[in-house]
């Protein structure tokens, strides 16, 4: 018998020599040549030649060779030759089949096809093939339709008789994996079990959880599984594995599929710094993990931090928050499982302004100044107590102003692009005249007769008290104003003054809001510093002791005490 891979020459015997060993379509056949072998019977199949014709084989009177029966038996088998079916007319089975030509006429040749035709002698080099011996049909899926006919020399050609063989593989069972898909908090073992008899399982698999290539047996990619347990052991690991199972005589079987992550513990959630709310300045949040070694994964857009486009840094992760942001995070850990998932969402109102001086009464002159924590924040404000347009430019906060006499309610609202707009902020002031603020050079100018270059004796404090009001003309001719802001003996003598020095023309040449003499020291009105050389300057602070204090005009200037502006006390 010759089987169905392969190819092997048999040696002759009794005349029949080997001549071509073929495989059509999935089945394993000889050719033969024939060569003379008389024997007791009259004549073999030997004595048949490419050239006989079937004539040669008819005699006046002779009887026909007997019908050919076909007979298969599976080649999962060792089933004995007297014990094989035989087939009818049309035969499916589900293994490949080892099939047997035979007639009751002794030494009669078997001619058989595989495509249908008729068998002739004349065919032996196109289809046409002399039974020698069992032959296997393959389970490729096709129809195969076996033609054969009895062939004697002194005897009619038996019947033809005809056969179809359909063979087709069943499906091999899918292997089974010991344990389900899913996450494990501890080292496990996973074993894969075949389902059918004689299968061998082939694999493939990653452990960086990307899909793997299904298995292809005999490919770089593939193993044939053991059976031995395949341990998955942690820190992190992500194992994906697939498996086939094929059986011999079957079609291999479905891929299974299976993912196990392997890690120590789950690793602690993110915690955020900042708690999601409304806020009304940017801000910086630190997001981290109680776990040592972790990382953060996270998102500033609101989506999923464990998709694609997430960010991802080692905790602790500062960021700067400064508008309208939803925050997701997880931790995550080499040695352990991913956390569960934090977030937060953080909005933002500009931040109220504050309407400065905080204060009922205001003197006129005194600036009104509006401030906004809310960096990047522009301010719009009304002075007749309407309620801010942040679209009228007329209404843009450019810094500090003043107020006629009477009464006046100041509103504001802070603006910031992307955020919600403050709360208007208000206050009412009742503003009247001060002193210091009504004066201006002119008037100044027509108060020099007023003015003497004599030294103030201030050492009992009441002659240059708080809100003390003084105008001057400097040694350089220039006019302006002074008013004391504080007087505290007990800090080296200290005054604190304010001052304007203008130009000829009326504008201001130096204007100093606050500036403190402590000691003995000169000091320059159009200058504004008292870092001087002995002698320069336009006054000079003469502290002697607490009780001691002289104030003593220098280089030609002159000063005139006016008043005590209540503003300042």
């Amino acid at each position: 018998m010759f089987l169905f891979r392969g190819r092997r020459v048999v040696s002759s015997s009794g005349g029949v020599i080997i001549r071509r060993f073929a495989r059509v379509a999935g089945i394993v056949v000889t050719a033969l040549a024939l060569s003379a072998c008389p024997t007791p019977f009259g004549y073999r199949a030997g004595d048949l030649t490419l050239d006989d014709e079937v004539s040669e084989f008819t005699d006046a009177g002779a009887s026909p060779v007997t019908r050919p029966i076909v007979r298969a038996a599976s080649v999962l088998t060792e089933t004995p030759h007297a014990e094989w079916q035989e087939i009818p007319a049309e035969f499916s089975a589900s293994s490949d089949q080892r099939v047997s030509i035979e007639t009751e006429t002794p030494d009669a040749t078997i001619l058989f096809t595989l495509d249908g035709s008729s068998p002739s002698p004349a065919n032996l080099d196109a289809g046409t093939f002399v039974y020698s011996s069992p032959f296997v049909i393959e389970g490729d899926g096709t129809a195969h339709t076996i033609r054969a006919v009895g062939l004697k020399r002194l005897m009619y050609p038996s019947e033809t008789i005809g056969t179809t063989i359909q063979i087709d593989y069943s499906t091999a069972t899918s292997p089974q994996f010991s344990l389900s898909s899913g996450a494990y908090s501890s080292d496990i073992a996973v074993s894969i079990t075949a389902q059918d008899a004689g299968a061998t399982i082939y694999i493939s698999s990653t452990v960086d959880g990307s899909e793997p290539i299904d298995p292809e047996p005999g490919s770089a990619w593939t193993a044939e599984y053991a059976g031995d347990p395949i341990h998955v052991t942690g820190p992190y690991t992500h194992l994906r594995i697939k498996a086939i199972a094929v059986v011999e005589q079957m079609a291999r079987s479905p891929v299974a599929s299976a993912s196990f992550i392997v890690g120590w513990s789950t690793t602690a959630p993110p915690e955020f710094s900042v708690a999601g709310g409304e806020y009304s300045s940017p801000f910086s949040l630190s997001i981290s993990s109680p776990t040592a070694g972790s990382s953060i994964r996270y998102t500033l857009d609101g989506t999923d931090p464990t998709g694609g486009a997430y960010l991802e840094a080692p905790s602790p992760v500062d960021i700067v928050i400064e508008s309208v942001t939803t925050v997701r995070a997880v931790a995550v850990s080499d040695s352990r499982l991913d956390s569960a998932e934090v977030s937060a969402t953080y909005e933002f109102r500009a931040a109220m302004p504050e309407i400065l001086p905080d204060a009922t009464t205001l003197y006129v002159g005194l600036p009104v100044s509006i401030a906004t924590v809310t960096p990047g924040a522009d301010v719009f404000y009304t002075t007749d107590g309407s309620d801010p347009n942040p679209g009228d430019p007329s209404q843009l906060y450019s810094g500090p102003f003043t107020l006629a006499a009477g009464e006046t309610t100041v509103r504001a609202v802070a603006v910031r692009s992307g955020w919600s707009d403050s709360v208007v902020a208000s206050r009412t002031y009742s503003v009247v005249e001060s002193q210091y603020y009504a004066l201006n050079r002119s008037v100044i100018v027509d108060l020099e007769p007023f003015m003497s270059n004599d030294t103030i004796d201030n050492s009992d404090g009441n002659r240059i008290p708080v809100g003390a009001v003084i105008v001057y003309r400097t040694g350089s001719g220039m006019y302006g104003k002074l008013v004391v802001l504080v007087s505290d003996a007990s800090n080296n003598n200290g005054m604190t003054i304010r001052h304007e020095t203008y130009e000829n023309d009326g504008s201001i040449l130096i204007s100093v809001e606050q500036f403190t003499i402590e000691g003995t020291f000169s000091y320059s009105l159009t200058l504004g510093t008292d870092q001087l050389e002995a002698g320069e300057g336009d006054f000079w602070m003469r502290n002697y002791t607490a009780t001691f204090r002289l104030f003593v005009p220098l280089n030609g200037a002159k000063f005139a005490l006016i008043g005590v502006d209540p503003a300042f006390e």
